[in-house]
């Protein structure tokens, strides 16, 4: 008979990992120290007191104190030391302690010891994936290589984990080995988290970072291909995926997945607006490319379309509108913002049919009266900071030309008291000094002619498309041609006074002169090349069609 029936008892079904180690407990008579037994079940006080001191290690990543304990107790390596059901590598990957679990790892030799999964469901994997090493994530799924498809409770695998990192090495990694259906709601955290350069590192995480969202999408992609298009539609329009991937303007997500489903060029999406209408009304120039690179007359067909909620509101109605604030703020300065506003009401204009280019809606509004209702306060923000621009920049023209026309009767060395001619007249620096006073004197009063032209012009809306930013242009171009000129002429005078007795100093003294006109420059320029590049350089709208689409 055996003992649990001469004890009249039921032995109860205890987890192998959780009985006690025999081997630790001294016998009769042995001088080692008595060992604390491991408790019998997981979770209690007694259970966490006889794993406390791994715990403690894992979270250190005292290696030798872990190993003296497992070596003792080798169960230890799969048991569950916390009260959320966490082992010695959940505990280990929490706290980032990577080489620590490499070394554990060596220590496995059954590949279920590493698919433990906590409380709720996560391997050790999804914490790895979650803090972001690669190293460890790979050594992981060389012992298990079905780590990467155990979901924890909520259905979700490690790469969504990864995602959330933004760790783009591990995430190209997961989903490369990945097999399971993908949730949808990677395809939501993949758009939330921003995957739609000039260092080679820059270059090649933007690079990586596409190359990781088009993988992703193709996931998504080969999973639904199985459905029907109701189901696509549904699985896409449901958690707001597709909405989202328009509202962010990611051309990869979209190109994606109208490469696999042409017919979602006509779903609607955010209420009665189809593709091409939503990417419009969110300034989403990424999107509107990538339409127009399917083909004119679907473009076309498209940007003339209106909602059908009984109102007559078309595309261009849409443009009218004013932009969303994150997409109006991305443009510096109010007139130049002013200026996007009216190139996308024009590329707007450019993909709807001419007659209905004044059709009206239900206020009895044309698009270009919805675009003067909208954007009027944006207008008088920038009339007022044009006239501000122009005002502060008059004065400094004004200044430069009032120095540089003095300078050209008072020329350094003085004149002949015979004929009045210039004593230096006959020097090469003096030279430099006519021509640079004469070029900066021109340029500053072309400079202050332009400004003046922006203070009293009528402002009407169109005016913000070309003429005034052209304005602009030219008188700070002329200024910093001006305020240059000034320095070289002020350089070229010290050098003519000082030549007999200190020509070394007009060397430093035209430095620290230079010094309060470079901040002007340094102030004052990115706003000129941001105003050129906006007004003579390529349009953010590719021309039709620029590339077939693929």
């Amino acid at each position: 008979m055996s003992q649990q029936q001469e004890s009249g008892g039921v032995q109860p079904n205890v987890n192998p990992s959780l009985q006690p180690n025999l081997n630790s407990v001294p016998r009769a008579g042995s001088s080692e120290e008595p060992q604390l037994s491991q408790p019998q079940s997981a979770g209690t006080a007694e259970h966490l007191k006889y794993y406390r001191s791994l715990h403690y290690a894992a979270k250190r990543g005292d290696w030798e104190s872990a190993k003296s304990f497992i070596e003792k107790d080798p169960n230890a390596l799969a048991a569950r030391i916390t009260v959320d059901s966490k082992t010695v590598l959940h505990v280990a990957a929490l706290c980032d302690q990577w080489e620590f679990i490499l070394q554990l790892l060596e220590l496995v030799s059954s590949p279920e010891s590493v698919a433990v999964q906590d409380k709720i469901g996560n391997t050790v994997l999804h914490y790895v994936a979650q803090g972001g090493s690669l190293k460890t994530a790979k050594a992981l799924v060389q012992k298990n290589a079905h780590l990467p498809e155990i979901n924890d409770n909520m259905g979700h695998p490690p790469l969504l984990s990864s995602i959330r990192s933004e760790n783009k090495e591990l995430i190209w990694y997961l989903a490369s080995i990945t097999s399971v259906d993908l949730s949808r709601w990677i395809l939501r955290i993949l758009i939330q988290s921003g995957y739609h350069a000039p260092s080679v590192n820059m270059v090649r995480d933007a690079k990586l970072k596409h190359e990781c969202a088009v993988e992703l999408i193709n996931h998504v992609c080969t999973q639904l291909s199985n459905m029907s298009f109701q189901e696509i539609e549904y699985f896409l329009k449901k958690p707001n995926s597709l909405d989202s991937a328009i509202k962010c303007g990611i051309e990869e997500i979209l190109r994606a997945l109208l490469l696999q489903f042409p017919d979602l060029i006509n779903v609607q999406v955010l209420s009665y607006r189809n593709i091409l209408q939503a990417a419009i009304e969110y300034r989403q120039e990424n999107i509107v490319n990538v339409i127009k690179e399917i083909s004119t007359s679907t473009t076309k067909g498209l940007g003339s379309t209106y909602s059908q909620s009984g109102n007559t509101v078309t595309t261009l109605h849409m443009a009218g509108k004013l932009v969303p604030a994150f997409k109006l703020f991305s443009v510096s300065g109010t007139a130049l913002q002013m200026q996007r506003e009216l190139q996308w009401f024009k590329e707007a204009e450019e993909i709807t049919f001419t007659y209905r280019r004044e059709w009206k809606n239900d206020k009895y509004e044309t698009p270009k009266d919805v675009f003067r209702k909208a954007h009027a306060d944006l207008a008088k923000e920038g009339e007022k900071w044009m006239k501000d621009t122009a005002n502060s920049c008059m004065l400094v023209s004004t200044l430069i030309a009032t120095v540089l026309f003095a300078a050209a009767f008072t020329v350094p060395g003085g004149n002949g008291n015979d004929n009045g001619i210039a004593i230096f007249l006959h020097t090469n620096v003096f030279m430099i000094f006519a021509i640079s006073d004469t070029l900066g004197l021109f340029s500053s009063l072309t400079s202050l002619l332009m400004f003046l032209a922006i203070l009293t012009a009528r402002y009407e809306i169109d005016d913000f498309l070309e003429s005034l930013p052209k304005k602009l242009i030219i008188g700070l171009g002329s200024l910093f041609i001006a305020i240059a000129a000034m320095i070289i002429a002020f350089g070229a005078t010290l050098t003519i006074v000082l030549s007999k007795r200190w020509h070394w100093v007009s060397v430093p003294i035209t430095l620290v002169a230079s010094f309060p006109v470079a901040i002007f420059v340094k102030l004052q320029l990115p706003l000129f090349i941001q105003m050129v590049q906006s007004t003579y350089g390529a349009s953010i709208f590719r021309p039709w069609p620029s590339k077939k689409f693929e």
